[in-house]
């Protein structure tokens, strides 16, 4: 059963392995710049949203399946790259972030150096990229916005061509994807995943946890083959807001079975968006 994820990192119980995590805090505050006042208490002017924060322990244990250094490494990895991934916790998106830093505790170590149980507690911080920074001017605003979307197109615009996606078909999805991730980069990914999918229903290599996860969201995989080929526009929103209206867990399980487990909490913030536009 999968609790969440956060890029290739996923939470789950299952009977073959348990990797969770404790003591979940998030911290939301907003930045102000106080004013004194001579003979008078200070007033307080809003400046802006401060980064969400949010901390937790994992628990890395061969006695649950896991293989505690190599778990470890993968999160020291995340953090000396500074990747920026979507956290999703019971399939609510919670936005993009990076691990700020991390501890290991390394508790039970055999006589042979194997090291069995590790506790690490994680540090993140919201990744945030303003495409209006500064004075927000209309024009600086709708510059950036531009801008991201080239950035964007230009990486999948051959992909895009080789499914079958119109130039406008391009622009439309870009510019969905772009407002509901902020950074293009992971926009891209999202975008890329999205049509990848749509290219195996159109070869008709989905593999067998595609296949389950189109049966999970009550889609017909035969007949999404069919329309791919002919509209691969509908047939990639068709599915993208049958995962945006999944309402419980089954979500990430859906789009981390269609659209890979790296890319699923991008998708899903696209599918959210156009789930707002519609």
């Amino acid at each position: 059963m999968s609790i969440g994820t956060f890029g290739p990192i996923t939470f789950e119980i299952s009977a073959e392995k348990t990797r969770t995590f404790d003591d979940f805090k998030r911290k939301t505050a907003a930045k102000f710049e106080q004013h004194d006042i001579i003979g008078l208490k200070p007033k307080l002017e809003f400046i802006a949203p401060g980064l969400d924060e949010i901390s937790f322990q994992v628990i890395l244990s061969a006695y649950l399946g896991l293989n505690p250094f190599k778990e470890a490494n993968l999160l020291r990895d995340m953090v000396t790259k500074g990747e920026a991934n979507t956290l999703v916790i019971g399939g609510k998106v919670l936005g993009s972030y990076i691990i700020d830093n991390m501890n290991e505790a390394w508790k039970y170590i055999d006589s042979h150096g194997n090291i069995f149980y590790i506790a690490v507690d994680v540090s993140l911080k919201e990744y945030y990229v303003a495409s209006d920074a500064g004075t927000n001017p209309v024009s600086t605003a709708a510059a950036a916005e531009e801008q991201k979307k080239e950035q964007v197109t230009k990486q999948v615009e051959v992909q895009a061509k080789k499914t079958g996606f119109s130039a406008q078909n391009l622009a439309d999805l870009v510019t969905v994807a772009v407002n509901g991730v902020r950074d293009p980069s992971l926009a891209a990914t999202s975008i890329s995943s999205i049509l990848t999918a749509t290219q195996n229903l159109q070869d008709n290599s989905m593999d067998s946890q595609a296949q389950n996860a189109y049966g999970s969201l009550g889609l017909d995989a035969a007949g999404l083959v069919t329309q791919s080929i002919t509209d691969p526009m509908t047939t990639a929103i068709h599915v993208l807001a049958r995962v945006s209206e999944t309402e419980n867990a089954d979500k990430m399980a859906a789009a981390k079975g269609i659209y890979g487990a790296k890319a699923a909490g991008t998708v899903l913030l696209v599918a959210q968006r156009l789930k707002g536009v519609r």
